[in-house]
């Protein structure tokens, strides 16, 4: 089992639009509104599956499964891909958003 805790503060009731992405280095980046907030390098590599699931907070303390702490919100829009994501892409994606969503 891999844990990676990013230790990012956000700030309430704002929009953010986050991505994580694994290079061909196998780092672990995560980015926030299109900006690179924190850095892992992966033991292993990352198999996202039944027995491996991705997972937004964690269980809560004595338990294995929800309710999970650490994550209070709305997701509306997730995207597994087979691919590193370009960062210059995520960029461009934060550019293109409403004024008011861009944070």
């Amino acid at each position: 089992k891999q844990e990676y805790v990013f230790g990012y503060h956000f700030t309430s009731r704002r929009w953010f639009h986050l991505a994580l992405s694994v290079d061909a280095s196998s780092t672990l980046s995560l980015f926030v509104n299109g900006h690179t907030r924190g850095r892992y390098s992966l033991r292993q590599p990352i198999s996202a599956n039944r027995e491996h699931p991705i997972v937004f907070g964690h269980p809560a303390p004595g338990t294995r499964s929800v309710p999970l702490v650490g994550f209070s919100g709305y997701l509306e829009d997730v995207r597994y891909l087979q691919e590193a994501v370009d960062p210059n892409y995520l960029l461009e994606l934060q550019a293109m958003l409403p004024r008011h969503l861009a944070g």
